[in-house]
């Protein structure tokens, strides 16, 4: 009965209304219906001698509130029933780390650590990141020692790769962390300490790895008590040019999760791009100054910092493929598709279900990033240069449907629907896309010649709050022999509703927000700093923590197969 004399905050003496028997695969086991509010307290280390006979949901909430500003952000990590109710046979004395605490008994396993090392290595491979394993005399050497971040570490595992962009940024950061937590379960699997990440130099990693300062770089670490054998495995590739099909590429860049793939040539793209250039050249974006890179999520908060405000209203400049990789000559673009329900969902019951979209959009861009970092790594294999992209043509913003429209459908994927948008025979409209850049010469796709998909129901334009796309007035492109119409959009209005959110049917609304501004008749960078001073001043329940943004122009249009493309 430790676990009873060792909790300090008497859970399993006071406030215990009887016993509950559970049946576990024919096994009965007897447990306390403890009072659990006394186990928030422990949570949060509230101090056990201030703490009252009786303690119900308020006094524990009261209690928390009132030592909430003193408590340390690592409270949870140390919290005492972490330890003091384990089984007497899960618990031993740690007298490694602080003498006389508890923790939990380690069921140590044999293992060949050469074995476990080739083991770390493939899975950093497959990860698609760098490896190396040393050893604590080896960061001795460096002037480091592992035991001041882990009591008992003989290893130091370390990963990451480099990257040119701020796309494939989150492909190798999201990979870093997961292969972290992989790494981590791994060995703890086996009964050794594991400490995943620590306050080691970043530095160091970049030494190990040889990556300058001026290199973006993400990585990840971890210290353990296994001794490991050292590896050290730094991803090359191959200068050698080898012969590719785009039947080989499509299938490869479907098998890594995409669900559409298109290749178009450079000079059809390019050609296209100019062209749209000089029909899109009225639209206009607004340039804010300290935005940081989750755009205007941060815009409108009081207590992050930021000094967002905007500087000045500019003609959007789409970008060439030159802008890119000169001497470019194919682009391959994979789209990944969402489930309907979450745009159909969205703004509707409960809660107006706007999270769920919110957060797909968010997600999209990671998933997106994550095939095209594997597109890349196999085209470097074998000899080719190329940049992945969320937004070829460089005028959206990164949650935006219309990034790299234009690739699209130059790569045969669908046709423009009126809210310029891509739409596609497999999915309508629910997809999003990205584009690879290369120097490897493949064969094009034939552009969509299938049933016309948009039905120019106009609902796109209707269901916009602030009526930025005119029913009327249209823009047409033509690549070869095949014209493309979608409606104008007023670029500034669309920026007001859905970029910085602006107006509660475009997003705010939907969550408990107050926030709700109709455009001026002329948006100026004036007009822009005057609606987010007046969001900081509001009620921080009233206004919005995140810019939410539904898309109210979303086309009902689905894929042809789910033969509701004219629902």
């Amino acid at each position: 009965m430790k676990c009873v004399k060792a909790c300090p905050y008497d859970r399993f003496r006071k406030e215990v209304r009887g016993t509950k028997e559970l049946d576990i695969g024919g096994k009965k086991f007897t447990i306390p219906l403890t009072n659990k509010w006394r186990c928030f307290l422990c949570y949060f280390e509230i101090n056990p001698r201030f703490i009252p006979k009786e303690i119900t949901e308020e006094v524990a909430i009261r209690i928390t509130n009132h030592n909430l500003s003193r408590l340390p952000k690592w409270i949870a990590d140390n919290a005492a029933c972490l330890a003091t109710c384990l089984p007497p046979s899960l618990r031993q004395k740690n007298d490694t780390l602080y003498p006389n605490s508890i923790a939990r008994k380690r069921e140590m396993k044999d293992i060949n650590p050469a074995e476990a090392a080739l083991t770390i290595k493939e899975k950093a491979q497959k990860a698609g990141l760098d490896l190396y394993i040393g050893s604590k005399e080896e960061f001795l050497q460096k002037g480091i020692n592992l035991e001041d971040y882990l009591p008992g570490a003989s290893t130091a595992v370390l990963f990451g790769a480099s990257y040119s962009d701020g796309f494939l940024e989150m492909a190798v950061k999201e990979r870093a962390k997961n292969l972290l937590f992989d790494l981590s379960h791994y060995l703890q699997g086996f009964g050794c300490y594991t400490l995943p990440a620590s306050r080691l130099d970043e530095n160091i990693m970049r030494d190990v790895f040889a990556i300058p300062k001026n290199e973006s770089f993400a990585f990840g670490h971890l210290l353990t008590a296994m001794p490991l054998q050292p590896v050290e495995n730094v991803i090359t590739y191959s200068e050698e040019k080898k012969n590719l099909s785009s039947a080989e590429i499509k299938s490869f860049i479907l098998a890594q999760g995409a669900d559409l793939a298109g290749i178009t040539s450079a000079e059809r793209l390019d050609k296209l791009l100019a062209s749209a250039a000089l029909l899109l050249a009225g639209e206009q974006t607004i340039i804010m100054d300290d935005m940081p890179a989750d755009m205007a999520d941060w815009g409108t908060q009081k207590d992050k910092g930021f000094n967002v405000k905007a500087v000045g209203i500019e003609k959007k400049k789409m970008k060439s493929l030159n802008d890119y990789l000169p001497g470019a000559a194919s682009v391959i673009v994979l789209g990944i598709h969402y489930p309907y329900a979450l745009m159909e969902r969205a703004g509707k019951p409960p809660a107006e279900n706007i999270g769920p979209f919110y957060n797909l959009n968010r997600v999209m861009p990671v998933e997106l990033s994550s095939a095209a970092y594997d597109m890349i790594r196999f085209l470097r294999e074998r000899g080719y240069k190329a940049v992945a992209v969320l937004d070829l043509e460089g005028i959206a913003w990164q949650r935006e449907h219309i990034s790299s429209r234009f690739p699209a459908i130059a790569a045969g994927l669908g046709e423009l629907g009126w809210c310029g948008k891509v739409l596609t025979p497999e999915y309508g409209f629910a997809q999003r896309f990205a584009a690879i850049i290369t120097n490897a010469g493949l064969e094009q796709d034939a552009l969509y010649r299938g049933p016309k998909l948009c039905r120019d129901c106009m609902k796109c334009a209707d269901e916009c709050p602030v009526q930025a796309i005119s029913k009327t007035e249209k823009i047409t492109v033509k690549i070869e022999d095949q014209v493309f119409e979608f409606g104008k959009v007023d670029s500034l209005k669309c920026e007001w509703a859905k970029r910085f959110g602006f107006v509660g049917k475009e997003g705010p609304e939907y969550m408990g927000s107050r926030v709700d501004f109709p455009p001026p008749a002329q948006i100026t960078a004036q007009t822009i700093n005057e609606t987010l001073n007046k969001i900081r001043k509001m009620d921080d329940i009233e206004r919005k923590c995140w810019n939410i943004s539904i898309e109210r122009c979303m086309c009902p249009v689905r894929g042809l197969e789910s033969g509701k493309s004219n629902n």
